[in-house]
């Protein structure tokens, strides 16, 4: 049978039956947009590819709780969102700090647009995984308060709240 030809629900069926052949499928079809949304997200590649690889083995896993409402790429996504925070969080547990503009040594004739560019984005690094996702969604992807909840998984009051902090945290941090 030429499982290409399968729509994903049905994928997800068969995956759910520990067929491999569907999962590679799956992956091939999807695998392109979730690597592109992550590295978005994701300044660090190794970090997008480790969140992805952890991504398709947690739908391996758990393909039987997939509850067949709602579309499989909704809920690789969401899977995706979650494994890039648990990489991310992971990772910064052994990180060096980031450089910040402090560190930087500017000549007279810089760029001033360059120095705040780099000032945004040391202070948007700065922030926490869940607040930086959040911010990232907003104004990066251009993404409603609704359309980032649907993408992060999470409620539309902890999308809010998260965007408040963050940005307060940023306004901070650019003082």
């Amino acid at each position: 049978m030429d499982r290409t030809r399968l729509g994903d629900p049905e994928l997800m069926v068969r995956i759910a039956d520990g067929d491999g052949e569907s999962l590679r499928v799956l992956h091939d079809r999807h695998a392109p947009w979730v690597l592109a949304r992550l590295r978005r997200r994701c300044w660090n590649d190794d970090v997008a590819f480790e969140a992805l690889q952890d991504t398709f083995v947690a739908v391996w896993r758990s393909a039987a709780t997939w509850n067949g409402s709602g579309e499989p790429a909704a809920w690789i996504w969401g899977i995706a969102a979650r494994r890039l925070i648990g990489v991310e969080r992971g990772r910064r547990r052994w990180e060096l700090p980031t450089p910040t503009v402090a560190d930087i040594s500017v000549g007279g004739d810089a760029d001033d647009g360059v120095v705040e560019r780099i000032r945004m984005a040391s202070a948007v690094e700065s922030l926490d995984v869940d607040l930086r996702h959040v911010i990232e969604a907003a104004y990066v992807d251009d993404l409603s308060v609704d359309q980032s909840s649907v993408r992060l998984a999470v409620p539309t009051g902890t999308i809010k709240s998260r965007l408040k902090r963050a940005r307060d945290r940023l306004r901070e941090e650019l003082r």
